[in-house]
């Protein structure tokens, strides 16, 4: 019972991250989305760097495998 449960454990916290930003400027943004294609987490993080700006992310591409994906948005 206590090695299911260490094994619970360490499946939840490395699904935990949904989503990070990896590079981002005034023009554009690259999130590193986690999800697996269960959801766009980089849409949200983009809406919030674009807005700094006074900007509105639109999205540009999407590479890389699906459980890590790179999604790129540019701030219009």
């Amino acid at each position: 019972m206590r090695y299911i449960f260490g094994l619970m454990s360490l499946f939840l916290v490395a699904c935990a991250g949904t989503g990070e930003v990896q590079q981002a400027n005034e023009n554009a943004v690259t999130v590193l989305d986690r999800a697996g294609n269960y959801g766009d987490a980089g849409a949200s993080l983009a809406a919030t760097h674009c807005a700094k700006f006074g900007k509105v992310a639109v999205f540009e591409a999407a590479t890389g495998p699906w459980v890590a994906r790179r999604l790129s948005y540019l701030c219009k």
